[in-house]
């Protein structure tokens, strides 16, 4: 399984100092200060955590989900949706919908072409 890498981001420490770290860690986080020379929680900047269900509507694929970014939940889905041409929608804690991933055609110049069997 491939590690998915958010882009490095400038987060702010509860002591008050500022850092780059890449990957980003998780807002809540006890990272190391170099400035203050002691550790310290990642008050903002950082990636959030989500709760997410990601579901299919057209088979019996379902996985609930604590701690996971949104760009990993869109990842997941979007692999699901590529292996099996399903729709899948990421739904938030609320039941509010996230992200939906939908099967698209492969490409415009098979469609000019019945003959291959590729629609």
């Amino acid at each position: 399984m491939s590690v998915i890498r958010e882009r490095p981001s400038n987060t702010q420490l509860d002591c008050g100092h500022g850092a780059i770290f890449d990957p980003a860690p998780f807002i809540g986080d006890i990272v190391y200060c170099h400035q203050c020379r002691d550790y310290s929680m990642v008050a903002s900047g950082g990636m959030r955590r989500i709760f997410v269900t990601i579901s299919c509507e057209q088979c019996a694929y379902e996985r609930n989900y604590k701690n996971i970014t949104e760009t990993v939940a869109r990842v997941r889905a979007d692999i699901h949706t590529i292996k099996f041409r399903h729709t899948v929608s990421v739904v938030g804690k609320s039941g509010s919908l996230v992200y939906r991933s939908v099967p698209r055609s492969l490409s415009n110049r098979y469609q000019k072409y019945p003959e291959i069997g590729i629609d």
